[in-house]
């Protein structure tokens, strides 16, 4: 569990929509991925893992969520394998849901992740 303040200088409560402060659900999930993240990788079996997300299959804002709250953040480690996850989490302001959703997520090397990155493929050939 976590809990998140949105203040007025946040640069996700400037909101998606001109004049409407509104925090996006995108944003919310977000709070939930970080969360999750920390409840897998933190665990002794992920030393040298990274963990990426591969899909979302639910979200939903049930409540605006605006500049000044405050929100209780709860995540769920549903399955955990060697090479897949997913998270279910939920967004409380008070004693009521405002958001949820599920995130699906791989599990991989960070050694083959950053055999990825632009400039790794030169420095190997030189």
């Amino acid at each position: 569990m976590a809990t998140k303040r949105f203040s007025a200088d946040d640069e996700a409560s400037r909101g998606f929509l001109p004049g409407c402060p509104v925090i996006s659900v995108g944003v919310l999930l977000e709070l939930v991925t970080q969360l999750g993240a920390v409840l897998v990788m933190e665990r002794p079996e992920m030393a040298g893992k990274v963990a990426m997300i591969l899909q979302i299959p639910d979200a939903q804002l049930t409540q605006p969520v605006v500049p000044g709250d405050t929100l209780r953040v709860e995540a769920e480690v549903l399955k955990l394998g060697e090479r897949l996850g997913e998270l279910r989490g939920a967004i409380y302001r008070g004693g009521e849901k405002v958001a949820e959703g599920r995130v699906r997520f791989a599990i991989v090397d960070e050694a083959q992740i950053r055999s990825q990155e632009p400039g790794a493929r030169s420095q190997k050939a030189e």
